[in-house]
């Protein structure tokens, strides 16, 4: 049985917090947005109500997740990427070696789910704005080699984009596997270690959570000056020291504001979403009591 307890970011009630975290019967998966704790034993309690989640509960509220569905774009796949990636770095760890086979269940799941509801919004992913703002620039920039680089590379494949790493041995195997794509769309791709000063280009992206310090260092060091800085940090507002040369300096509030825009749009795709996850949690539960050995039959 999974359970888990989810703490958003903004959470403000320590009284909330969960029991005690051994990591060896605990995991801890955090994102920009929230913090959830996974757990492998099997005892119940309780939280003041809110947090703690077992069973299909859980899972259908980490489908939600994974899908997008609480995300501010909805439909996003970066939080999938994020989830990939912290299930290979804690692949020795106990409870991923427990639900490893349950798993395939959930990405089945929410393939289905993403592409009958979720594909197709075009710039309602990070990549897809990119390819609609940058349509006319050819050359791009990317600061950072993470699953969200690897998620808009996709996004712009007939440009020629240099990504600036901070660990080029971590980075290489990432980004430089969409190299055959960009040649075939007329592209170029290449992969450098990050420094103060970067050379010309038309576009900045900073995918990366590099401090305001080095931001401000790069900038006022660079004799380019970029038409487009697109600023994905979660605290781009707070950076003061803008360049006036530059034409136009988005941050990832700007980006929030477009999406929010079409909501309207997608509330009813949003909504289909999560009443196919809701079918999938009945069904399962169907399949719970129709079987003699309860839960563990079916996570085997």
């Amino acid at each position: 049985m999974l359970k888990l307890w989810h703490q958003p970011i903004e959470q403000e009630h320590t009284y909330l917090a969960p029991l005690i975290v051994d990591s060896k019967a605990v995991l801890l998966w955090e994102t920009c947005r929230r913090k959830i704790y996974f757990y492998l034993d099997e005892t119940g309690f309780v939280a003041d109500g809110r947090g703690f989640m077992n069973g299909l509960d859980a899972e259908s509220f980490l489908l939600e997740v994974l899908c997008g569905l609480h995300s501010p774009v909805i439909g996003e796949t970066e939080i999938l990427g994020q989830f990939r990636q912290f299930i290979n770095l804690n692949a020795k760890h106990e409870w991923v070696q427990k639900f490893q086979s349950r798993m395939q269940v959930w990405f089945s799941l929410i393939k289905e789910v993403r592409e009958k509801y979720l594909y197709n919004f075009g710039s309602q992913s990070y990549g897809g704005y990119l390819r609609r703002i940058l349509q006319n620039q050819n050359s791009v920039q990317i600061i950072g080699a993470g699953s969200l680089v690897e998620d808009v590379l996709p996004w712009l494949q007939a440009k020629n984009v240099q990504v600036f790493a901070r660990n080029l041995e971590k980075s290489q195997i990432q980004v430089m596997k969409h190299f055959s794509h960009f040649v075939e769309a007329g592209g170029k791709l290449s992969l450098h270690p990050l420094e103060n000063t970067l050379p010309s280009s038309e576009v900045l992206v900073i995918a990366a959570p590099i401090s305001h310090e080095q931001l401000k260092t790069i900038v006022s060091n660079s004799t380019n000056k970029w038409k487009y800085v697109i600023d994905l940090r979660r605290d781009a507002k707070l950076f003061n020291d803008r360049d006036p040369q530059i034409e136009s300096w988005i941050t990832l509030e700007h980006v929030m504001e477009f999406f929010s825009q079409q909501k309207d749009l997608l509330a009813s795709r949003q909504k289909q979403a999560f009443a196919a996850v809701e079918q999938w949690r009945v069904a399962q539960m169907d399949k719970v009591t129709l079987r003699p050995f309860g839960w563990e039959d079916l996570c085997g």
